[in-house]
């Protein structure tokens, strides 16, 4: 695994240098010390789940699930209420971010060093001039903006503030089953999650969407301004004001209008995975505090939980996901290698 590291910051002891360029230095983890990292907060039982979440239950039968999954798709079928899912595939695990779970494991609240600003310095790496994917995006002509740069690295391996979710709970699904461990040592491990929530339910009474705050400031905006506009919407002025915020994905409606109709700038956040996944995000802007507690508001809930026992897996990969969860992995992880190699099948196919 290959992340940017910061040269005057000493590495932790599981990390091995491998060159260096700029300010920003090429590291490979080994993970040979893994003892040396803090220990991630993780649930340990059913009851502390129970207290977490606006609902929770609990899945151990074929028909418990097939009339759960029911469920799961009556909701995803109600688009004016817009529900998001998340797949977990270890019941144990808090909803954190990639970046919580890199802060609290390897504990760099203890270096002096300020979480707002190392999320800064990624996306700064990102847009720098002779970027090759700030140059690759220009050349595409797309408008470009922090969220954009932010669903990029979330889904290509670097520790981000943003959390998946996908309008498709069949989504969800493969992810709880992906790379499972079947065997543990407590009662918890032995199941997977689902996780949901009411879009406009969390719009109404936590936090906007990003989409929904670029609307507002066009309204009385009078020019074209697809690359300025989006300076005052970047993730430093949104999350230095807010701990949370919903960044939608579209495959419409990308036009920011103002009151007159006419198109101020282009908002997208699209890369082939999260195209894929149908996915969108929720950016988590503290070090340490996992969406489900950020998200409980006075005693007030807002995500559910669905716990799967993993005896299920098989199940639900032949009834649900196609039968063959390799194929799903390459349908929800596609490359430009694998689309053109599909793109000369099809042709010598009819040869």
């Amino acid at each position: 695994m290959y992340i940017n590291y910061v040269s005057h910051l000493p590495p932790p002891p599981n990390i091995k240098i491998i060159s260096a360029k700029n300010t920003y230095l090429c590291i490979i983890l080994t993970f040979s010390n893994y003892n040396c990292m803090a220990t991630l907060p993780s649930y340990h039982s059913f009851e502390e789940k129970y207290e977490m979440f606006k609902t929770h239950s609990i899945i151990r039968t074929k028909q418990e699930l097939d009339t759960c999954i029911e469920r799961l798709k009556a909701l995803k079928d109600k688009r004016k209420e817009s529900y998001l899912f998340r797949g977990v595939n270890d019941a144990r695990y808090k909803l954190y971010t990639s970046s919580q779970r890199l802060w609290i494991q390897r504990d760099l609240s203890k270096n002096n060093i300020d979480y707002h600003h190392r999320i800064l310095s990624m996306l700064d790496f990102c847009k720098r001039d002779n970027s090759i994917l700030s140059n690759y995006l220009k050349r595409l002509g797309i408008t470009t903006n922090d969220w954009l740069y932010l669903s990029f690295l979330q889904h290509y391996g670097a520790a981000s503030p943003l959390l998946d979710f996908s309008k498709e709970f069949q989504t969800a699904l493969f992810f709880a089953c992906d790379n499972i461990n079947l065997y543990t040592n407590d009662e918890l491990g032995d199941y997977v999650s689902i996780y949901y929530y009411k879009k406009v339910d969390v719009a109404h009474y936590i936090t906007p969407s990003i989409i929904s705050l670029a609307r507002k400031h066009a309204q009385n905006r009078s020019k074209f301004q697809p690359q300025d506009f989006w300076s005052s919407l970047s993730y430093d002025k949104i999350m230095s004001e807010k701990s949370s915020i919903i960044v939608s994905a579209y495959s419409h409606e990308s036009k920011v209008k103002n009151n007159n109709g006419d198109v101020i700038t282009i908002y997208t956040v699209a890369n082939l995975n999260s195209t894929a996944q149908d996915g969108e995000f929720v950016c988590n802007a503290t070090p340490d505090i996992p969406l489900e507690e950020l998200w409980n508001i006075n005693g007030v809930k807002y995500i559910h939980c669905v716990d799967i026992h993993k005896s299920l897996i098989e199940y639900i990969i032949k009834h649900y996901l196609g039968g063959n969860i390799e194929i799903s992995k390459k349908r929800y992880y596609p490359s430009e290698r694998d689309i053109a190699d599909d793109a000369q099948w099809m042709m010598l196919s009819n040869i």
